[in-house]
């Protein structure tokens, strides 16, 4: 297999997000076909999913490992996965697949502004002019209000 598609993409970190998507897929499709008794279908779900995991370990195959953890040698950036990347499009993509959304939820836009609020409080803390203590009430309570955006948009895409 070559890191290029037939499409010409050669974007290694979304080559490994469309594999694993597939597999993803598939796995829905299996507990799909399980949770409604139909074991023909989940057969054959189980039988694709199998190809699919195999497309993917043939993709992650292609790039070499170091030797050495310390130095590798050989090393090449345009092969690497960008994990941060390959969350975001595996996000995007398998928004479909229920395997996917429990997987990788995707994060509001509410609750990465009051991340961001609670992390760039935690770090202004005195520069701000507050106590300790208040500082770390209101961060605490920013990332609280974070989690239930976590909780209610996840609930509502399943609804």
């Amino acid at each position: 297999m070559t890191t290029q598609r037939r499409d010409g993409r050669t974007d290694v970190t979304e080559l490994v997000a469309e594999e694993l998507v597939s597999v993803l897929d598939f796995l829905s499709r299996v507990v799909q076909a399980g949770d409604s008794s139909n074991t023909n279908y989940m057969q054959d779900k189980v039988n694709q999913m199998g190809h699919a995991v195999r497309r993917l370990l043939a993709r992650l195959s292609e790039f070499p490992l170091p030797t050495n953890i310390n130095k590798p040698v050989g090393w090449d950036e345009t092969k690497a996965v960008d994990g941060a990347r390959l969350r975001e499009l595996v996000t995007e993509w398998g928004r479909h697949y229920h395997a996917a959304r429990l997987l990788y939820p995707s994060v509001s836009p509410e609750r990465k502004a009051l991340e961001a609020a609670g992390t760039a409080l935690a770090a202004a803390g005195g520069g701000l002019g507050l106590s300790a203590p208040a500082t770390e009430a209101v961060t605490a309570w920013l990332l609280s209000r974070a989690a239930e955006y976590a909780v209610v948009s996840r609930t509502s895409k399943e609804g």
